[in-house]
């Protein structure tokens, strides 16, 4: 397939959304299409974050610097990146996803959004008390948002929504897309199982669980008494441990370090030290997002 030209891709994000950012590109259009980037927006509306393209300085130097600054004031970064798209497609009308793609400044509000969700919901009972317990929900919330952004390719159908989604995310695996397509008829189970593998893989964990570990892992996501494609489901859960070797390796203890937290993230089982209640805020939150995905299940 040919690279969508950028005056098709401008067209597709020309539909105004209550809750869009129309100095965003491709925002709206991921709110219409993308059911988990607008079950996010939601929640993160409802929890009173707002969206500013007045950024920290701290923001453009080093992002992870200023997360619970974010977090605490409720106001999440976003770009103005659109209009520029605009002035290329005007005097380029041939000009194509891919003569801008590399260069093209990011937004990635849909990232800080889930991290802002995963906030409230794995501090909802009580705020971690312990800088043990408090590593582990720090590793919580990246994992859920990794999850998140993994499963938002479901809804890339085309090169012009892979561009869109590439626009607003980390992370844009196509080749993932199969294996979430094969397994979100069990959105809950499937989307929990893998973020428990990204867990272990945001503390630096093999990517081959124990069997005490797998069984453990099955039992949260709900898994036993389910149909779903295991194969599928194995191979999805084998792309968290694709995650940037050098964030894990390197920005993650950083940020820890910076909180005045232990980065010894090898020597922790994550699995095993999570409690009744983070299980039970994590179910509640992973069905609220996924719940998404029932009008999919419809058609």
């Amino acid at each position: 397939m040919d690279a969508p030209l950028l005056s098709d891709l401008l067209e597709k994000d020309s539909h105004p959304q209550p809750l869009g950012l129309p100095d965003v590109f491709g925002d709206q259009s991921l709110l219409v299409k993308n059911r988990i980037f607008r079950a996010i927006r939601t929640h993160a509306s409802q929890l009173g974050y707002r969206y500013s393209n007045q950024r920290p300085e701290n923001y453009e130097a080093l992002p992870f610097t200023t997360l619970e600054e974010i977090l605490a004031h409720k106001e999440i970064p976003i770009v103005h990146n659109k209009r520029a798209l605009e002035i290329v497609a005007e005097k380029v009308p041939s000009a194509t996803w891919l003569d801008i793609a590399d260069g093209f400044r990011r937004c990635f509000a849909f990232h800080e959004s889930c991290h802002a969700v995963a906030r409230a919901a794995f501090t909802k009972t009580t705020d971690a008390s312990s800088a043990g317990e408090r590593v582990l929900r720090i590793m919580l919330e990246e994992s859920f948002t990794n999850t998140c952004e993994l499963f938002g390719i479901l809804d890339c159908e085309d090169l012009a929504d892979l561009a869109i989604y590439e626009a607003n995310s980390y992370t844009a695996l196509w080749e993932a897309k199969e294996f979430v397509e094969a397994v979100h008829s069990h959105a809950a189970p499937a989307f929990t199982y893998v973020l428990l593998h990204y867990l272990r893989a945001n503390f630096l964990a093999q990517d081959e669980p124990s069997q005490e570990e797998n069984e453990l892992m099955h039992s949260i996501a709900g898994l036993e008494n389910t149909s779903i494609d295991r194969e599928a489901l194995e191979t999805l859960a084998s792309f968290a441990y694709t995650l940037d070797e050098n964030f894990r390796l390197t920005t993650s203890r950083l940020h820890l370090r910076l909180l005045g937290l232990p980065a010894d993230l090898d020597t922790r089982s994550p699995i095993q030290e999570l409690t009744r209640s983070q299980i039970k805020n994590l179910q509640e939150l992973v069905a609220s997002v996924t719940s998404s995905y029932r009008d999919i299940l419809a058609e």
